[in-house]
C-alpha cells in the first residue's frame, strides 16, 4: 500500500479506502485473467490434441475478459493511463491546467454516471437471459461488469480529481471545513 501524504483526515482516509479498494480490484482481475488464460489455453489444447472443441470454454473465457477489461478500465484511471489530450493540457499551466483537468474529470464522472446507471438498467434486462452453452450462468452476472466496473472508476476518478487539488492546502480546508 502506498503512504497517504494529504493533511487532512479525511482526504487520507479516502485515499486510504481507495488503496485498499484498488488492491482488491487488482486481486480479482489478475485471478480472473489468469482464469481466462487457462481456460484459453485448454480449449487451444484441446483442439490441437483431440480436434474437439468446447463452446462453453469459449463463451466463458469471453465473459470473464468483460470484467477483465472494466477491472482493468479501473485500475489504468488509477494510475492515469488513460487517453487524454495532453497536447492541449500542455500549453496551459498552475491553476489554470487544474481547472482544465478537473473540468475534464467532471465530463467524465457524468459519461461514467450515465454508464452506471445504463448498465445496472441493461443488467436487470439480462437478468431472465441465459448462456447459450453455459446454460445456468444467467447473463445478469456479465452485464453487472458494467455499472461495478462504473464505480470503481467513478471512485478512482475522485481519488484522481483530490489527488490533483490537495496540493493546494487552502483550497481543500476550504471545501472540507
Amino acid at each position: 500500500m502506498k503512504e497517504i501524504k494529504a493533511k487532512h483526515p479525511l482526504i487520507r482516509a479516502y485515499l486510504n479506502f481507495l488503496d485498499w479498494v484498488n488492491w482488491g480490484v487488482r486481486l480479482a482481475g489478475g485471478t480472473l485473467l489468469v482464469l481466462m488464460s487457462i481456460s484459453v489455453f485448454g480449449s487451444v489444447a484441446s483442439r490441437y490434441l483431440s480436434n474437439m472443441s468446447w463452446a462453453w470454454i469459449e463463451e466463458g473465457s469471453l465473459f470473464l475478459m468483460v470484467w477483465v477489461v472494466v477491472l482493468g478500465t479501473t485500475l489504468a484511471i488509477e494510475a492515469k493511463h488513460m487517453i487524454a489530450v495532453e497536447a492541449f493540457a500542455s500549453l496551459f499551466s498552475g491553476k489554470s491546467r487544474k481547472i482544465l483537468k478537473t473540468v475534464v474529470s467532471l465530463a467524465a464522472i457524468v459519461f461514467i454516471a450515465i454508464l452506471i446507471v445504463s448498465g445496472w438498467k441493461m443488467a436487470r434486462l439480462a437478468e431472465m437471459q441465459y448462456s447459450i452453452t453455459i446454460d445456468w450462468l444467467s447473463m445478469f452476472w456479465v452485464y453487472l461488469a458494467i455499472p461495478v466496473g462504473g464505480c470503481f472508476m467513478l471512485l478512482n476518478l475522485l481519488g484522481n480529481l483530490i489527488k490533483l487539488w490537495a496540493t493546494d492546502d487552502q483550497l481543500v480546508s476550504e471545501v472540507l471545513e
